[in-house]
């Protein structure tokens, strides 16, 4: 998922995306940490949402990385939109 791809990314990309949103080390629903992602998102805030991405299991990193290129590109809208899709991912 290299940046420009996942900024134009089509919806089955969005969902991928979205579904590791929700998955922590041992594959558990992680719906507060999503929703914390969305509230700092819209709230446009940088620190907050490194912080959260800080949070991320490491084998997670290639999606770390893309949501920090996403913060880096001040594109807070798209991570309004995958934190959307991360649930209609799971659903």
């Amino acid at each position: 998922l290299l940046h420009g791809r996942l900024v134009g990314a089509d919806k089955g990309e969005q969902l991928a995306v979205g579904r590791k949103l929700h998955q922590s080390r041992h594959g558990e629903l992680l719906p507060d940490w999503v929703q914390q992602l969305y509230y700092t998102a819209s709230q446009c805030s940088d620190v907050l949402t490194y912080q959260l991405i800080e949070q991320i299991p490491p084998e997670h990193s290639q999606l770390a990385q893309k949501l920090r290129e996403l913060i880096e590109n001040f594109r807070f809208d798209r991570i309004l939109e995958l934190s959307q899709h991360s649930d209609q991912a799971m659903n």
